[in-house]
């Protein structure tokens, strides 16, 4: 506005600042409107927030609680999931990237849970191996017990990645363990 007013024309203040004529005279006319107070740079507010804090707080609650105690068919929450559920509940379209932001600010991590054990009973253990000794121990001539040896079974649960507090490891129960259970020997 300087250089207009000290009586340079409009193509030459293209060519000593280095912006556009259409630049320039968007300037003017705002200054014409408002003056120098119009030519200020202002700082807008931005779009409105599709998650609001109420969202956000149940969001929180959400991915504390285990999918299937909400009715849903899988294990552990995702940011694709969590897209999904803002998308059925409350009809707004998040991207996973920003539920990611928001998890972190919350204070979660995504890693992956640790399994514990989860002690058997050993009297409902001592009870089997009783009733499969008297089984085998009754078997008329005819009767045969089919028996497998060396069986390998999975017993632990798979862990993936799943979002948990900061500081904090989920914890999934298993039954499993790496002893062998050779009952028929006792």
């Amino acid at each position: 506005m300087y250089l207009l007013a000290d009586g340079y024309d409009v193509e030459d203040v293209c060519n000593i600042v280095g912006i556009s004529r259409r630049m320039i005279n968007l300037w003017i006319n705002v200054y014409n409107e408002d003056g120098l107070n119009g030519l200020l740079i202002k700082k807008y507010p931005g779009s409105i927030p599709k998650i609001t804090e109420e969202i956000r707080n149940e969001l929180v609650q959400l991915v504390q609680t285990p999918p299937r105690e909400v009715g849903l068919d899988f294990s552990s929450w995702n940011t694709k999931s969590l897209q999904v559920w803002l998308k059925v509940v409350y009809n707004i379209e998040v991207t996973k990237p920003r539920i990611f932001q928001i998890l972190k600010e919350e204070g979660f991590s995504w890693k992956k849970g640790e399994h514990k054990y989860v002690l058997a009973n050993e009297k409902e253990q001592k009870k089997f191996k009783r009733r499969v000794r008297k089984i085998i121990k009754n078997l008329k001539p005819n009767q045969i017990v089919l028996f497998q040896d060396e069986c390998s079974v999975k017993q632990h649960p798979t862990l993936t990645h799943m979002w948990m507090k900061k500081g904090t490891v989920k914890q999934i129960p298993t039954y499993g363990n790496h002893k062998k259970n050779e009952f028929l020997d006792q």
